[in-house]
């Protein structure tokens, strides 16, 4: 039988950090990532990690539609290596 260790939590926005928190203690073997919501900011980071998330996925909050119809790989860089040095910060 697996062994469930990492848990999505989708949609984020609707399911909220205090959904997270609620939750943490109930699961405390488990890492748990939520993903649809989860904004660029430090603010949305930041709540999201003191909740007790892992880790945060990021899709078209991170790599917009526009970015990619116009094939802005240095945004894309530039704003990906801004989001991994804020989470860096956030976690030390």
């Amino acid at each position: 039988m697996p062994v469930v260790k990492f848990i999505k939590l989708f949609p984020g926005n609707i399911l909220g950090p205090d959904f997270m928190s609620g939750i943490k203690n109930i699961f405390p073997d488990l890492i748990f990532m939520p993903t649809g919501g989860v904004d660029t900011t430090r603010q949305s980071i930041e709540t999201w990690f003191n909740a007790g998330v892992s880790a945060v996925g990021m899709g078209s909050k991170l790599i917009s539609k526009e970015v990619m119809q116009f094939d802005a790989y240095e945004t894309i860089e530039k704003e990906t290596k801004r989001v991994l040095d804020l989470i860096a910060t956030i976690r030390s």
